[in-house]
């Protein structure tokens, strides 16, 4: 629904919702509150605004931008959208899309990449500088650490991030897609947002959008290590999503991606 939203309104840029800070912060302290943690979202607003409007690049391929999400096939989009600006000879007019995906599954795949370059970041830079972080003194792939994680997000450890998870922009990896789409809707303007769990046919879409004709996709352009889950980081995260009130709370904490993108947060676990 989302996509033929976007996509029948192709012939202007979108518009995306603002956020209403009041209620974002009230969502960030029922997530704290549901997590057993004081609720401090009130006197750290900025912190939380801040949280929701976190932005990287994004790629330009002669008049099309596509804008980057982290753990939404960036690297093979922008792969496979080189290989066509190389090869297109037919210049389409100035064209922003982007690719989002279920946010809790966007964010537990985040986790995974972010914990691979934190341990690398570790070995590097060492991790004498975590200060009041918990997470990383419980075991790799454990609920208590999955816990542990998302109670440091929600206390604002990030407000000052230490050498080993900024490496490689490990923690980036973990922010919400609002801030992203949001940011350069703002500045170029932003014509179709697809799904990822949509993608054959939102990728036909992003193509009749921006008129660069056929656009060949291929899927094993880019292969990550993390995909595999090496460190086997998911079943932490799974096992504390079997309980009511983790899932809740991250539902909170990701509710701009929810609402923004047309996701429903799965609940079911928390029926009744």
């Amino acid at each position: 629904m989302l996509a033929l939203m976007l996509f029948l309104a192709a012939a202007r840029a979108l518009t995306l919702p603002r956020l209403d800070p009041q209620r974002m912060v009230a969502s960030w302290a029922e997530a704290q509150e549901l997590l057993g943690l004081n609720r401090t979202a009130a006197e750290n607003r900025e912190l939380v605004l801040g949280f929701y409007n976190m932005s990287r690049g994004y790629g330009h391929y002669r008049h099309v931008r596509y804008v980057m999400m982290s753990k939404v096939a960036s690297e093979e989009i922008s792969g496979n959208m080189a290989l066509w600006a190389h090869g297109e000879r037919t210049d389409p007019a100035n064209c922003t899309f982007t690719f989002v995906r279920e946010p809790l599954r966007k964010f537990i795949s985040g986790a995974v990449e972010m914990e691979w370059r934190f341990r690398q970041g570790q070995k590097l830079l060492g991790d004498d500088d975590m200060g009041s972080w918990r997470f990383h003194r419980l075991p790799v792939g454990s609920r208590d650490r999955a816990v542990a994680f998302l109670k440091d997000l929600l206390e604002f450890r990030w407000a000052v991030v230490p050498r080993a998870l900024g490496h490689r922009g490990g923690l980036a990896h973990v922010y919400p897609m609002f801030g992203q789409a949001a940011t350069w809707q703002r500045l170029v303007g932003l014509d179709f947002i697809g799904r990822l769990e949509n993608f054959a046919a939102d990728w036909a879409r992003m193509q009749a959008v921006c008129g660069t004709g056929h656009v060949p996709y291929n899927s094993s352009l880019e292969i990550h290590i993390t995909s595999s889950d090496p460190m086997h980081v998911k079943p932490g995260w799974y096992a504390a999503l079997g309980e009511c009130a983790v899932r809740r709370a991250l539902c909170r904490l990701l509710s701009p991606d929810y609402e923004t993108f047309g996701y429903a947060c799965e609940q079911q676990v928390c029926a009744g």
